[in-house]
């Protein structure tokens, strides 16, 4: 569901800034660990997206701005919902 998604992307996140700002050392497991879960995270959210937007989505010629921010919302409010975005729509009319 969208709670636990946010909640491990919020996971990541905080781990990404203990290694920008230098706050902890983390251990090579530690860190494993997490480039995991951004890896799997990152792959997940692309796949939906890539799978939300079709055919149509992808080889539209031009997409203006104001679309894009669009389908976005889209994407935010069924994830919010706890829907799944593994499934085709038609996100580009």
């Amino acid at each position: 569901d969208f709670k636990t998604l946010r909640q491990r992307l919020k996971s990541i996140y905080n781990v990404r800034s203990r290694i920008v700002h230098g706050d902890t050392v983390l251990t090579t497991r530690e860190l494993d660990k997490a480039l995991g879960r951004a890896e799997y995270l990152s792959r997940e959210v692309l796949c939906s997206a890539l799978q939300l937007f079709g055919r149509e989505g992808l080889e539209a010629p031009k997409v203006s701005a104001k679309k894009i921010e669009k389908n976005f919302a889209k994407i935010v409010a069924l994830a919010s919902r706890g829907g799944s975005t593994h499934r085709p729509v038609n996100a580009f009319p």
